[in-house]
């Protein structure tokens, strides 16, 4: 079946075509009507030939103000009311590391802390970028060998900083928080039937650079995340008492009108003999 069809296709596609009646019908028809007489249509249905110039081209063309086209249309992106009694994040002043470079800043060093750096630094991430009073609920309740450790060492920092250098401990921003690693020391490790290994005890220092942010109009939260200045002045509110308290409501301690004897001691010859039995 195979041969019979290449037959075929032979014969009808690679025949020569000689006959002349083909040539002066089709050929005319296809090609010089084309090519010869090549148009082209432009706006204003202007015929322009093969022989004439670009510049005459040029000329003829219609002037586009003239011409009705219509432009595209831009899409425009309807406004959203928006609530201006509420603030949005937008409304929230942004704080820049530019903004931070002009704030006064002290930096702290705790060495020689006996843990390995990979550990410390899963701490030390949390408290990039939040406030140190932030930084303190969270490593009191960390559940982290480390975390007591920093935690009394933060708080020195923000004493420090507060009674030495000046600054208001409750604007103190975590702007750096990082570990070095110290030199490892190496120890003995004892193994069964009298062998010997080698342990290292690993040690880092933690370094925490703090920065005094002032207080900002239309500012939600110091820090990353955590409690809103909202919620941190009603917690004040409630540990100091700030609600004024009148002269009269102020108890004073009565005095006291009873009067105590002093007891007078017996002689020492009535107690030899008590207990010598004699009375």
């Amino acid at each position: 079946m195979k041969k019979f069809v290449a037959r075929i296709s032979s014969n009808v596609f690679c025949k020569k075509v000689t006959s002349s009646s083909f040539q002066q019908q089709m050929i005319p028809s296809i090609f010089s009507s084309h090519i010869t007489n090549m148009k082209y249509n432009f706006h204003n249905n202007i015929l322009l030939n093969e022989q004439t110039s670009f510049t005459e081209q040029l000329a003829a063309l219609p002037d586009p103000s003239t011409l009705n086209i219509k432009p595209r249309r831009k899409k425009t992106i309807p406004e959203v009311p928006r609530n201006k009694t509420r603030q949005t994040w937008r409304d929230r002043p942004k704080i820049t590391p530019k903004f931070l470079d002009t704030c006064k800043s002290v930096t702290y060093r705790q060495v020689h802390i006996q843990q390995s750096p990979k550990k410390v630094l899963e701490v030390t991430n949390i408290l990039k970028g939040i406030s140190a009073k932030e930084a303190l609920v969270q490593l009191r309740v960390l559940e982290k060998k480390v975390g007591p450790i920093l935690y009394k060492f933060l708080r020195g920092c923000m004493l420090n900083a507060e009674n030495v250098h000046g600054m208001n401990a409750d604007r103190l921003l975590i702007r750096e928080c990082y570990v070095n690693r110290e030199k490892y020391v190496r120890r003995l490790r004892f193994h069964g039937r009298a062998k010997l290994g080698i342990q290292h005890k690993k040690k880092v220092s933690v370094v925490v650079k703090l920065v005094e942010v002032p207080e900002i109009e239309g500012e939600h939260r110091l820090g990353r995340y955590g409690w809103t200045n909202k919620t941190w002045a009603a917690v004040n509110e409630n540990l100091l008492g700030s609600e004024s308290v009148e002269a009269e409501e102020i108890a004073t301690p009565e005095e006291n009108t009873t009067t105590y004897e002093p007891e007078v001691a017996e002689p020492v010859e009535n107690v030899t003999k008590f207990f010598c039995g004699v009375i």
